[in-house]
């Protein structure tokens, strides 16, 4: 039911103002889902927002506020806005489908994948399941200063990937490979496998084996620097609690080729939305794309003393009956998108906002929570 309403959605965008019941009969007065996006625009800390959220068998999707700071624009549901880390379980969806086609295998370890490549002795024998699940020990670069502080590396997106997985892979790890510790350098790495192994570039065999059988219309790099009618994100750049509209060529937001595998995508929320159900149906024992066993060791939580639930690109959370919740958001400092779905089928969301402040952040993942419940 919740694909139908989606087919149903995306046909039907352009004609979206405010919030719209899809393929199901309105709920008499407002519905919950009018007072959570209500709730989450209160504070007026997001310029704009588009949601689109499930329950029960009935959908709906709002999209609200400005496409900038300024202008009188107003932001659409089919805009793109970037959704940062949420492309790391996308990044793990593909090398999913590598190892299905046997050009990969989950125990593939960093020394058999790089073996023309000086490495730290304790890579070696990290896996590439490790490396996915972030415990692999390889430099965090968890902010724009920890990102500026790496060389500039020559040549083309392929060539820069694997520059930095070599000066990276030399480095000493920053945890002991097994402990978790969250990696965008991991996924970084991971997009340079992918093109080991596919014999393509990463945005090309992300466009062949993900974003072309979902019919996604994705882009890499920022909404407004593709297309300048998308929106343009906002930061508060000078910690004084204003935020200011970033433009897509603002060197305070570079955005590396070497790291796009680890966050770098603009989506419209009804295409992103192809991409959640079809984890989520693959929960509910619908599986497409990949086998029912792909997804569940995508979504596997890793035996450890740590106790950190986080799979391959979600973290795996557990509402108050002990039903999954896979949950994930993602940033590059100016945008903000929150997703959650259950295991069952009857819940989910997604938020996106054109703002990447702390109180954006706050406000989204409080609403994606109380969703949940």
């Amino acid at each position: 039911r919740i694909l139908l309403a989606l087919s149903l959605l995306i046909s039907a965008i352009p004609s979206f103002a405010q919030s719209t019941p899809v393929n199901a009969k309105t709920r008499s007065g407002t519905p919950e889902f009018d007072r959570l996006v209500a709730a989450v625009r209160a504070d007026g800390s997001m310029p704009g927002i588009v949601v689109l959220g499930f329950r029960d068998g009935q959908l709906w999707a709002s999209a609200q506020g400005a496409r900038r700071l300024g202008s009188t624009e107003k932001i659409r549901i089919d805009d793109r806005v970037h959704i940062g880390s949420n492309i790391k379980s996308m990044t793990a969806t593909v090398i999913a489908e590598l190892v299905e086609r046997r050009q990969l295998r989950w125990e593939n370890t960093l020394g058999t994948l790089f073996p023309d490549m000086p490495m730290h002795p304790a890579y070696r024998r990290v896996t590439l399941e490790q490396l996915l699940q972030h415990r692999a020990g390889i430099i965090p670069l968890p902010g724009v200063a920890e990102v500026a502080e790496v060389p500039l590396f020559r040549g083309g997106a392929p060539a820069q990937r694997q520059a930095f997985a070599r000066w990276a892979l030399a480095l000493a790890p920053s945890m002991a490979p097994g402990t978790f510790e969250y990696s965008n350098g991991g996924y970084a790495i991971a997009g340079a496998i992918i093109e080991r192994a596919s014999g393509m570039t990463y945005e090309a065999a992300m466009r062949h084996y993900l974003f072309k059988p979902l019919r996604m219309n994705a882009k890499f790099g920022w909404p407004a620097a593709v297309d300048p009618n998308q929106p343009w994100g906002h930061a508060d750049v000078e910690g004084n609690g204003m935020q200011v509209a970033t433009a897509p060529d603002d060197p305070r937001f570079f955005f590396p080729v070497w790291l796009r595998s680890a966050g770098d995508l603009s989506v419209n929320i009804a295409d992103y939305a192809q991409y959640v159900m079809l984890h989520a149906e693959a929960g509910c024992g619908r599986p497409r794309l990949l086998s029912a066993a792909s997804f569940r060791r995508l979504h596997a939580v890793p035996q450890s003393l740590d106790g950190v639930a986080y799979s391959m690109g979600w973290s795996e959370l557990s509402d108050a009956n002990g039903n999954r919740i896979a949950f994930h958001s993602g940033s590059a400092g100016n945008f903000y998108a929150t997703v959650a779905y259950d295991s069952r089928c009857e819940r989910g969301i997604a938020i996106f906002t054109n703002s990447g402040t702390e109180a954006a952040t706050i406000a989204t993942e409080t609403a994606v929570l109380d969703w949940m419940k």
